[in-house]
């Protein structure tokens, strides 16, 4: 969580995600949007993660998560609404060709994103974390309390930085 900057070498550009990640198999770039209203991306963003992403993830599989508040279309400050992929894309080709990238590079890159950008919202998180909660019959009940423990102590904290707008009766769908 909050892990610093990672430098961006084509641009020495710093990035800053809000979780970096890295797994066997997976590399993971979490950005996550804060409940203030109105809040947006800068144009560049999103580009400048998922290059600094490809840049740092050697053979594991990138993965930019986002989390947001709602749904998409999400807001790049002076561009207006647009859906996640596109979004991702609106600074791409600048940022590729001040790093020095071939056309091909490019193109490679802009065909990833449907691949390697994913998002979820802040409630999907909240009813997720709920349902799992619920779901710990059977465990012993020290590991069944820490857990729970847990599980509440990240609901309470979406609840809060929500201002309340996470509501517990959020309809939980398999």
């Amino acid at each position: 969580m909050l892990p610093g900057s990672l430098l961006l070498p084509a641009l020495k550009i710093d990035v800053q995600p809000d979780v970096w990640v890295t797994g066997p198999s997976v590399q993971l770039l979490v950005e996550a949007k804060g409940f203030r209203k109105g809040a947006t991306f800068n144009v560049e963003q999103l580009p400048r993660e998922l290059l600094c992403l490809q840049a740092h993830s050697g053979n594991r599989t990138p993965l930019l998560l986002l989390v947001l508040t709602t749904p998409p279309p999400i807001r790049l400050a002076g561009s207006g609404r647009h859906e996640v992929d596109a979004g991702v894309a609106v600074g791409l080709e600048s940022l590729c060709a001040r790093a020095g990238m071939t056309a091909e590079n490019y193109e490679a890159l802009l065909a990833s994103i449907p691949f390697c950008v994913a998002w979820i919202t802040w409630s999907e998180i909240y009813t997720i974390v709920m349902r799992q909660k619920s779901a710990l019959s059977g465990l012993p009940s020290s590991i069944a309390a820490s857990l729970h423990r847990t599980a509440d102590g990240v609901a309470q904290a979406i609840k809060w930085h929500s201002g309340g707008l996470v509501l517990e009766s959020v309809a939980v769908v398999d």
